[in-house]
Order: structure tokens, then sequence, then C-alpha cells
């Protein structure tokens, strides 16, 4: 999409996309239907088309939208068959549930973003209880990554975690503005066992194989279920 803005690889890259490429291959393919997407899948003409998906169904009504783009279904498979045959890890998922007290007959006087900080981002009490979850995997011999949504959240959780002990080099924090070579260098690091815990943002929801994570700490929040199994998957 960068690359058909830039006059200067527009018109090498159109040319290629619409008379050269024979096979595109979409991962991800539940983000498609935004701008982005459909002007890159839009300018592609290639006659064969593979689109992949571990949530090919969407809650906001624009299923349609991914069979558009990817037509008919070809293949299916479940979660139980790729675990027996080794590419996806069986898991043990824990709902720990925590009363913010927000419900109340104003409810629809509440801004979301305004709660979200108050009730998630600077909770002191949720966060501990966040950090308490981290650390006791950290003691099981796991490597932890501990997902969020906000930025600020994951300074406040990352200090939280030094503070409870951890040693400042042994959990970081990458997001999407962190220099790529600070990123990349942190990833390939934690994917050795260099350290023991990553706080991570969006980033992490969907494309990241970090294959010695074995444990996970969803520390935000929000309403997408879709969204919702794409951390679970990591």
């Amino acid at each position: 999409d960068a690359r058909l803005k830039d006059k200067r690889t527009r018109k090498i890259l159109l040319h290629w996309m619409q008379k050269k490429c024979k096979v595109v291959i979409v991962d991800e393919t539940q983000a498609v239907g935004t701008m982005i997407w459909d002007t890159v899948l839009n300018n592609i003409y290639a006659p064969y088309r593979f689109c992949l998906s571990a949530t090919p169904r969407r809650t906001d009504g624009a299923t349609l939208k991914i069979e558009a783009a990817s037509g008919p279904w070809i293949f299916q498979t479940s979660a139980d068959e790729q675990i027996k045959k080794g590419r996806l890890s069986d898991v043990r998922i824990e709902y720990h549930y925590y009363d913010h007290k927000l419900y109340n007959t104003s409810d629809g006087d509440i801004n979301y973003n305004d709660m979200y900080t108050t009730a998630i981002v600077e909770n002191q009490e949720r966060n501990a209880i966040v950090v308490k979850h981290a650390l006791d995997m950290v003691s099981e011999g796991r490597h932890v990554l501990v997902l969020i949504q906000r930025i600020e959240h994951g300074h406040i959780l990352r200090q939280e975690i030094v503070n409870a002990g951890i040693d400042p080099d042994d959990v970081r924090f990458v997001w999407g503005d962190t220099p790529d070579k600070i990123r990349t260098a942190a990833i390939k690091e934690f994917k050795k066992g260099d350290f023991k815990i990553m706080v991570g943002s969006t980033i992490f929801d969907a494309g990241v194989n970090v294959p010695i994570i074995s444990g996970v700490v969803l520390a935000g929040a929000g309403n997408s279920d879709i969204t919702l199994v794409q951390r679970i998957g990591r």
C-alpha cells in the first residue's frame, strides 16, 4: 500500500501486480475489507489467490468481505488436528474474574477512553493481579508474554514487574513505535530465552511466532472476540 502511494514505485509496482503476478497469498485474511487491504488486493490480477486465517468469521457483519476477497472455502482444519500434528501447542486457559464495579444506571454516561484509563491502565489493584500471574508463571520456569492495549499500560506494568523483584534486564516492553532495531533485537533475544517476560502491545496480536513462550497474560481489555481469539492464539 505504501509503495502504491509512492510516486517513485507506483508505476512499476502496478505493472508487476497487474501483468506479471500469478499467485497472491494473503495471511490474516480476517483483516480484509479495510482501505489498505482493498487497495492492494483490487490491484492484483493474479489468477490464483490463497487466503489463510485462524479466525475466518467476523463479528462486525463483514464476513462477506472476506469471502469476496478469497472466494469459497476449499480447506478447513481444527486446532485438535493441528495439535496432534505438532503444529500447535495444547493450552490451558484460565479466566480470572475481576469486578471493576463499573456497572450502574449511569452506564450510558461513561466515556470509554476515560474509563479504560481509570479501570484498566491505572488500576493498581488489577495491575497487581496481572503482575502476580505473570510472576507465578515465571516461577514455574515459563517465558511469559504480557499483552496490553495502551502503551502507557505497558510502561506501568513493566515498572510494576521490576518493583516486584524481577531484574530490569529480565523484562522488556516493545510496541509499534519501538525502533525496528531495538524491537527486532528484543524479540530475537526473547526467542533465545535471554530474558523471562516480554510486555507487548498489539504488534503481538498476529503474525509473530515465538516458540519459547509458554505463558501469556491478557492484561488489556476490549470487546472484540475475534481479537481475543487471536491473542489467546499467541
